[in-house]
């Protein structure tokens, strides 16, 4: 509690809530001297560091309210509750303007489907190019049996294929939702 890191957090706490704006400036030694009578009044509490910290920051803004012969407002908690939700809630628009720009249906949707479909036959095209590659340079390996590498082969090969596919159909997807939101 007695920590200067400790101490540090509660006095920037006490800037950022506004508390010594209003404190004149020749009175900073006895605003120095109440804050670290305030921390060493709850030193030995055995409390909770966070809630003692509360405690503390209440404490100081009292006692410096009667110090100063004026009373810092206390918020309540249902004024703290409505400030917390007015942060966190998103606000919501007004009203919605949806005349600003209409859209208009695809004219060429045929076209976008056909350049889809021939671009995914080149990319089978070339993965096979590249699989034929592949093949090659394995069959120069140290021989293994002739089961397990078939077997292994057949399923590298397939699942590089359905990966391929996949992908390419997934980029495909993305851009036609891409083209649809342009329109």
């Amino acid at each position: 509690m007695n920590t200067t890191q400790n101490k540090a957090s509660l006095w920037k706490s006490c800037v950022e809530q506004g508390i010594f704006d209003k404190v004149p400036s020749g009175m900073q030694p006895q605003v120095q001297g109440l804050f670290e009578q305030t921390i060493q009044q709850f030193q030995n509490e055995g409390l909770d560091p966070a809630l003692a910290n509360q405690l503390v920051l209440k404490e100081f803004k009292m006692q410096l309210g009667k110090m100063l012969g004026q009373s810092i407002p206390q918020k309540s908690f249902e004024e703290l509750n409505e400030e917390y939700k007015g942060q966190y809630q998103a606000k919501i628009p007004d009203k919605i303007e949806f005349s600003k720009e209409k859209d208009s249906p695809i004219e060429n949707m045929d076209l976008v489907l056909k350049s889809k479909a021939e671009q995914r036959q080149n990319e089978i095209q070339e993965y096979f190019k590249e699989e034929q590659k592949e093949g090659f340079i394995q069959g120069s390996e140290i021989q293994r049996s002739e089961t397990q590498r078939s077997e292994t082969q057949e399923t590298d090969s397939e699942l590089r294929l359905h990966r391929r596919i996949l992908e390419s159909i997934l980029e495909s997807q993305i851009k036609i939702i891409d083209l649809l939101q342009r329109k």
